[in-house]
């Protein structure tokens, strides 16, 4: 689910100065926030379509007609924002329930039709007011399972399991091959190293990998995990890949360059800002973001723990910022930078400025602040499991979430299953 952007916190994505222009609004503001925020998802009335960015922008044009002053309004104003917060809470929940159910319904019966997963989308998403963009997602990605169905199940009947891996290899096995046909891809496993490595392509790297999604698949594109063991939590794994690819329902948001923040800050602290942004920037654009989301996900799922997931995802496994291999994507969010940067290196003559892709110093730091990010978003898991939520239950909290906001939904949890 994509719903980026929101990497400011409560007050500064409603524009206030501080945290105490939000507490003004009520004496009670915080626990009544809580309080609201924790209702069940059924306790609350959707009458219609409920749009979170639309009203959310009307809640904005609002605020700022409230007189402050006048003790009724600021609660007035408060209640109807406690009441977005709250319907926003409870259609993210039922967006997951309505992915958990075609989850479900798709492995119990991988023939199902169109017409039935999409009345599972249309009957559940009147209850949480889905509107029509969130639905189209839906029905998209409906469409999207099925055309990969109907391919795996024509392309099974064509090939043996040896005659397959000959096909995507253009060698002979060595040892045994089994393929496992899934619901929407082939799992295919390899018994013997060798077997393996030809079809990851790199056997230095190969070796550190117990599964991946098959990309030159020759006709079959999408639809091919690989796996070195007849191993559950790798199939888990590579299937969690395949049905995250399917549904994206939360449209992205922008990020927003904020000139009167920097205006304010010393030139070191300028720097960084500009750089964090401009690394946030690409991990947006190039969708690295979306790609390290569902890997941290697919390995909760696999059974992973945070620990271990930590030193793969810092292993050669994952160089998702390759970003001297890719410089006119750094350029290209450099540019869209460039008044502000601009504006920096002229008030900056004598300091450090900043400059391209070439400029070492500026790629450095951002592979640096790339790495501290990603053990944000890792810690996010971390925190869940000393809560002592299940394995399941942090996949079905995170996923429904922008990445970017992973550390407000952990912060909002409470203890679960205490021993």
């Amino acid at each position: 689910m994509n719903e980026r952007g929101m990497q400011q916190d409560e007050f500064n994505a409603w524009g206030m100065e501080n945290a105490e222009d939000w507490r003004a609004a009520s004496e009670e503001s915080k626990e009544d926030l809580e309080n609201g925020l924790n209702q069940a998802a059924d306790a609350i009335v959707f009458d219609g379509q409920f749009d979170p960015g639309k009203e959310l922008f009307k809640l904005k044009e609002e605020k700022d007609a409230v007189d402050y002053s006048d003790e009724k309004a600021k609660v007035a104003f408060f209640d109807k924002f406690l009441d977005y917060k709250a319907k926003l809470r409870a259609q993210r929940e039922g967006i997951n329930k309505i992915v958990n159910t075609l989850f479900d319904t798709i492995k119990s019966n991988p023939d199902i039709s169109v017409q039935e997963l999409s009345q599972i989308v249309d009957t559940q998403g009147k209850a949480i007011g889905l509107n029509y963009y969130q639905k189209s997602s839906f029905e998209q990605g409906i469409r999207n399972y099925l055309d990969k169905h109907r391919l795996v199940q024509e392309q099974r009947q064509k090939y043996t399991d040896q005659e397959l891996f000959e096909a995507l290899s253009g060698h002979m096995p060595e040892g045994e091959i089994k393929v496992k046909t899934l619901p929407a891809n082939f799992n295919i496993i390899c018994s013997n190293s060798n077997d393996f490595n030809k079809l990851y392509g790199d056997e230095e790297d190969a070796s550190m990998s117990g599964g991946f999604s098959y990309k030159e698949s020759y006709g079959l594109r999408g639809v091919v995990t690989v796996s070195r063991y007849d191993y559950k939590p790798t199939e888990d794994h590579e299937e969690q890949h395949k049905f995250h690819q399917l549904f994206t329902v939360y449209n992205t948001d922008k990020l927003y360059q904020n000139d009167k923040v920097i205006e304010n800050l010393d030139a070191d602290s300028q720097i960084f800002l500009v750089e964090k942004s401009i690394l946030n920037q690409y991990l947006i654009s190039s969708g690295i973001d979306n790609r390290i989301k569902d890997e941290l996900l697919a390995y909760v799922k696999g059974m992973s723990n945070s620990v271990e997931i930590k030193e793969t995802m810092h292993s050669k496994l994952y160089d998702y910022m390759d970003i001297q291999s890719d410089k006119k994507g750094i350029r290209d969010v450099i540019y869209s930078f460039s008044d502000t940067v601009s504006r920096i290196n002229d008030d900056n003559v004598e300091g450090r400025t900043l400059s391209s892709p070439d400029d070492q110093t500026l790629m450095q730091d951002i592979e640096n602040l790339y790495n501290i990010q990603l053990d944000k978003w890792i810690k996010c898991i971390g925190v869940l499991e000393e809560k002592h939520y299940l394995k399941s239950e942090i996949v079905n909290m995170l996923y429904i979430d922008s990445i970017w906001n992973w550390p407000n939904v952990v912060n909002r949890a409470k203890n679960m299953h205490q021993p």
